[in-house]
């Protein structure tokens, strides 16, 4: 829905806030109207709709009865729009003066009689005139067609009893509409008012359609289509309106990115019941219907085109569907058109400038008009500098998100659904998220949250704060969807809560990156952070595991085994089994590195022993060699000593070195020398 330009006000000033119904309207100041001197007037008036002719005829019953003094003239009030105005009198036209009064809104009559009227007596005028429509964007608030009247209707005179009529054939009144005149049966509708008592301050708006007198003519965006209605007669109307759709239709439903409405088909009519209330056009989202004003150019087209999309279907805020229909559009008509259409610098006064979360939609509250304007360019204002920042794919981004009911703090994988209310707040997080916005918040902040908004969006701003510091400590992992639906429903407390757990997860992933800076962390660790549903405690003591025995096969590196002790240890398998160890805790495989430094360890403790019975065995063998070396010497130095004194006996000539083997004489005597021992 967008305002109308300031001149196109006139006409809502002229007539009732009703859209299509007959209301009470000002009929013209009272001492201007039906002035009569020294009668009294009463009138029967009769209005019957021409929408073909383009007018209503009117025929007015006149009873004119003379007071206290005999009378020549009496006055009557008629529309600015009169034509044809005749009067008889018994079958005789009477001279009537005719003036234009209230700068030209309407028309006072004085109707001159045949002769004069004496006292008491009394005298029946007829009058017929008609109503002439008044044209496209005319002063005139007069509409006459076929498929839609409006007029003012008058009773004439200054005493009561009179009544009006009205006859429209073809056309439609909503009876809960219609509080001053009542139908009455018999044919066709009639609207009526009997026994008016103030007919000089009786003055009331009728307007009725006929929506199967509307020219119908389908446009086609892209693979869809917009079906336009127009009054009959009115082709600069219908061509403004398809032509807007025909050159920009298309580029308006790519831009927006959202898929085309289901339901009843979009349709445009041509009414002023926007301008009545004082707007250009309005879409109603049950009916998809727009209804425009005859006052159109290229962006209020296209502004009331996308309220197809942007409603409260997408956003619960009147101000949020208003910004993107006016940012849309003029984006599209700056390009497309030779228009440069651009809001306004936000200014508050002491009349206006309320936080946009308390603009009220249509019909709720009264309207301020000054109000409705201010809101309204601040509403362009916000979204125009967002969608600078962001672009119009940043900004389809978050409108897709939106109508996907997609949850807006996300994780790699598939968007999970939201069912968080569509309102300002989740806005103002897609654009955040969805649509990478930094300034959002910002004017959010300034212009659209109350105190009692700014409040939570304080708690909201430390929350996120935590938030990114935890996703930037564990490098961009998902995180937990119970966190992240905490911080989509705004449920600060409980998101607060989960965050402080995963800053000690986090420390500890920190550390096990540090210790192993070439495993693939994400990979060990990130879909049990992304699936966490508890304090993480698990996923802490498992680093915890991990560290400690990191710590045992570092103790396997500085162990010294000594030479012999590594002559039974195999240097390959060693290396071997530490670099699956270290595989196995880059995989946080605490198990199988448990196995592996326990089998490096048993084979440096089989080495150590080896390496201990051999050392004891190459002893032995040294302390036996050496102690028969020992023997050995010992005997010869005693076989020396043995052997140099035989020698000497029998040099001596001494017989008694000279022995036999026992007792046989056979045996072959031997003397003993130190050759014969060669060795052990």
């Amino acid at each position: 829905m967008r305002p109308p330009s300031p001149t196109s006000l006139f006409a809502r000033l002229l007539s009732a806030v009703a859209v299509v119904a007959i209301t009470l309207v000002p009929a013209g100041p009272a001492t201007a109207t039906n002035q009569v001197s020294g009668s009294d007037v009463v009138s029967d008036v009769l209005y019957e709709v021409d929408g073909a002719a383009g007018l209503v005829r009117v025929s007015a019953v006149i009873e004119v009865t003379a007071l206290d003094s005999s009378v020549g003239s009496f006055s009557i009030t008629l529309p600015a729009e009169v034509a044809n105005f005749a009067v008889t009198e018994g079958g005789i036209p009477l001279d009537v003066r005719l003036a234009t009064e209230g700068g030209g809104t309407y028309k006072s009559a004085e109707i001159l009689l045949d002769g004069p009227l004496g006292v008491a007596r009394s005298t029946t005028v007829l009058a017929n005139y008609d109503i002439v429509a008044g044209t496209r964007n005319s002063r005139s608030a007069i509409r006459v067609n076929p498929a839609y009247v409006r007029f003012g209707v008058r009773a004439h005179g200054n005493a009561p009893g009179g009544s009006v009529t009205v006859r429209a054939d073809g056309y439609t009144v909503d009876p809960e509409k219609v509080p001053l005149l009542s139908v009455i049966g018999g044919g066709a509708p009639l609207y009526r008012a009997d026994d008016i008592q103030a007919p000089q301050a009786f003055g009331v708006t009728f307007s009725a359609e006929n929506p199967e007198a509307l020219l119908s003519t389908p446009v086609a965006v892209g693979e869809n289509e917009v079906v336009v209605r127009s009054w009959p007669g009115d082709e600069q109307w219908a061509s403004a309106v398809v032509g807007a759709i025909e050159q920009a239709g298309e580029m308006l439903f790519d831009s927006i990115g959202l898929p085309w409405p289901d339901g009843a088909p979009l349709t445009i009519t041509e009414t002023v019941a926007p301008t009545e209330a004082g707007f250009g056009g309005w879409f109603n989202q049950v009916t998809h219907e727009i209804q425009v004003g005859e006052r159109v150019d290229e962006q209020l087209v296209l502004h009331e085109l996308s309220h197809a999309w942007f409603n409260e279907t997408l956003f619960a805020e009147r101000w949020i569907g208003e910004g993107l229909a006016d940012e849309f559009a003029a984006r599209i008509v700056r390009e497309r058109f030779d228009s440069r259409p651009f809001p306004k610098v936000i200014v508050r006064g002491q009349r206006v400038g309320k936080q946009l979360n308390e603009w009220a939609h249509i019909g709720v509250g009264s309207a301020d008009p000054l109000e409705d304007r201010y809101a309204y360019n601040a509403s362009w204002s916000i979204l125009f500098a967002i969608t600078n920042e962001i672009g119009t794919d940043g900004l389809s981004r978050v409108l897709g998100a939106a109508s996907r009911d997609e949850i807006a703090y996300r994780s790699a994988g598939q968007a999970e659904q939201t069912s968080v209310p569509d309102d300002w707040r989740r806005f103002l997080d897609l654009l955040a998220e969805a649509g990478g916005s930094r300034e959002a918040a910002d004017l959010f902040y300034e212009y659209v949250a109350t105190d009692t908004d700014r409040e939570v969006m304080d708690t909201r701003a430390a929350s996120r704060k935590s938030y990114a510091k935890v996703v930037a400590a564990l490098g961009g992992w998902d995180l937990p969807y119970p966190l992240r639906a905490a911080m989509e429903s705004w449920d600060f407390t409980a998101a607060n809560s989960m965050i402080r757990n995963l800053e000690r997860v986090a420390l500890a992933v920190d550390l096990f990156e540090q210790r192993f800076p070439q495993a693939d962390a994400a990979g060990v660790y990130g879909a049990r952070v992304a699936n966490l549903a508890d304090s993480g405690e698990s996923i802490i003591d498992d680093i915890t595991g991990v560290l400690a025995m990191a710590d045992l096969l570092d103790a396997t590196s500085g162990v010294t085994l000594g030479p012999v002790a590594s002559l039974f240890h195999s240097g390959a398998g060693y290396e071997q089994d530490r670099a699956a160890a270290q595989t196995a805790l880059e995989a946080g495989d605490v198990a199988t590195a448990d196995l592996l430094v326990a089998r490096i360890n048993d084979d440096l403790d089989r080495s150590r022993e080896a390496g201990r019975r051999t050392l004891l065995g190459v002893v032995g063998f040294i302390v036996f060699a050496l102690g028969g070396a020992l023997v050995r010497s010992r005997l010869r130095r005693r076989a020396d000593r043995a052997a140099k004194a035989l020698n000497a006996s029998v040099a001596n000539g001494d017989t008694f070195g000279r022995t036999n083997e026992g007792d046989d004489r056979a045996a072959v005597p031997f003397i003993m020398d130190s050759t014969d021992f060669d060795g052990p």
